[in-house]
């Protein structure tokens, strides 16, 4: 199971939301770019960055902090928050970004999730984030109303890489993960499925037993960074 490093920049900082309210992200000091180094040297597997300013805009423009970043460590890099074109996309991978991330396109605008799954084929995530079994988009502050069963039977048809599930009302708040959210996913395809939302180290040994591919950590992650 791999530990995967959530981090959100806000404001060309590192941040993190609270059951994704946007209104009161928390700031931390140390530069996105250094936490990236810190975690080079750490056992962490992978790094998630996530454009907050892009996701609730529509548009990043994070692609210097981004570039500095992906200079900074080695590790496997998703990055999601405004791709909302296929030029943008196509910038992220020309950056050395691993995999795009996409939310609230691959909800919306089905022509773009096939064009980049077309370009990139191993590349392409999708991010389902989830409050009382509704997906969320546009932030988290507008509902889809489309189950989660319901979209990940759509994302079936097409060769998705990963598909990052968050528990919103989670979210940020190192509460623990909800096993009643995680035992839903048992009968979809468990190499798929990456968890985020609220996810502690104790938490880990119980999430091994439904054998995901990975988990999100946030702000859980950041304190033991931030510690070393």
């Amino acid at each position: 199971m791999k530990i995967i490093a959530g981090l959100d920049i806000k404001n060309q900082s590192c941040a993190h939301l609270a059951s994704g309210v946007n209104s009161l992200p928390a700031i931390h000091d140390a530069s996105p770019s250094e936490i990236c180094r810190r975690i080079e040297e750490s056992s962490i597997d992978t790094v998630q960055i996530t454009d907050l300013d892009g996701v609730f805009s529509g548009q990043t423009n994070m692609f210097d902090l981004l570039k500095d970043m992906r200079q900074a460590t080695k590790k496997p890099i998703y990055f999601g928050g405004g791709i909302r074109t296929f030029e943008t996309g196509k910038k992220v991978i020309e950056l050395g970004i691993d995999y795009l991330v996409l939310g609230t396109s691959a909800v919306k605008d089905q022509e773009l999730l096939i064009q980049l799954i077309d370009a990139y084929p191993e590349s392409i995530v999708v991010a389902a984030d989830i409050y009382k079994d509704n997906v969320y988009i546009e932030g988290w502050e507008e509902n889809s109303f489309i189950s989660l069963d319901e979209f990940l039977k759509t994302l079936s048809l097409v060769h998705i890489n990963k598909i990052i599930i968050t528990d919103i009302s989670r979210d940020g708040t190192k509460s623990g993960v909800d096993m009643s959210f995680v035992e839903k996913l048992s009968k979809y395809p468990n190499e798929k499925i990456i968890l985020s939302g609220g996810i502690r180290k104790e938490d880990l040994e119980i999430i091994k037993e439904v054998s995901v591919y990975g988990v999100v950590m946030g702000t859980a992650l950041y304190e033991e960074i931030l510690a070393n």
